[in-house]
């Protein structure tokens, strides 16, 4: 979420990443990683930004109104694709042990991060998908957290499900011109499939 969201005006969009991380336990609550992502999402301008008088340039600057001599686009009628990666560092606490000393196959890990969230922005037309104009990658400071709930299926893999929000600093994620919102959030869910190398440790 930016100027633009994924939860837009017009509806919504889904986006999809990948990635993959390595890391190690410490004691039984406190483990550090490190991970690396990559994925792709479009965004739309929200409702109250497409209902109003509010245009976009091919020079990427907003408008009140279209110019004369410039291609022009009103909100309502584009989207913006991004393509991101993210690279960082999560320190992870397991809650349950803190709670009981009762050994559990279950694991609630609660997951600040630091990162470098890489974004590209290309604004496009609704209508029939074609690129308006391409933005040049930017790069951001990430501050993350994710809460993450795991299932030891076997001494070596377990599964879990995870979300979190990745405050990110600098220029709009989207690509579009900072004028209402200053929000510049990334909310991410996923699975994760986890492979421990040390039999009976992680």
């Amino acid at each position: 979420m930016s100027t633009a969201s994924n939860f837009g005006g017009d509806k919504t969009r889904l986006g999809w990443s990948v990635g993959v991380f390595f890391g190690r336990h410490f004691s039984n609550i406190i483990s550090a990683e490190i991970h690396a992502s990559w994925g792709k999402t479009g965004m739309s301008p929200r409702e109250r930004c497409a209902i109003r008088d509010n245009w976009i340039g091919l020079d990427g600057c907003h408008y009140f109104a279209p110019v004369l001599d410039m291609d022009c686009l009103h909100y309502d009628a584009i989207m913006s694709k991004v393509t991101l990666q993210d690279y960082g560092m999560n320190v992870n606490v397991s809650l349950l042990p803190v709670i009981s000393s009762k050994p559990s196959r279950w694991n609630v890990m609660l997951s600040p991060g630091i990162s470098a969230c890489g974004t590209k922005a290309s604004i496009r037309a609704t209508a029939d998908d074609s690129e308006f104009f391409s933005c040049s990658s930017e790069w951001h400071l990430g501050l993350s957290c994710r809460l993450h709930v795991g299932y030891e299926v076997s001494p070596l893999i377990s599964v879990g499900a995870y979300t979190g929000i990745t405050y990110v600093t600098g220029e709009g994620i989207d690509g579009l011109p900072r004028y209402y919102h200053s929000a510049n959030t990334i909310w991410e869910s996923g699975l994760r499939l986890t492979y421990n190398f040390k039999k009976g440790g992680r």
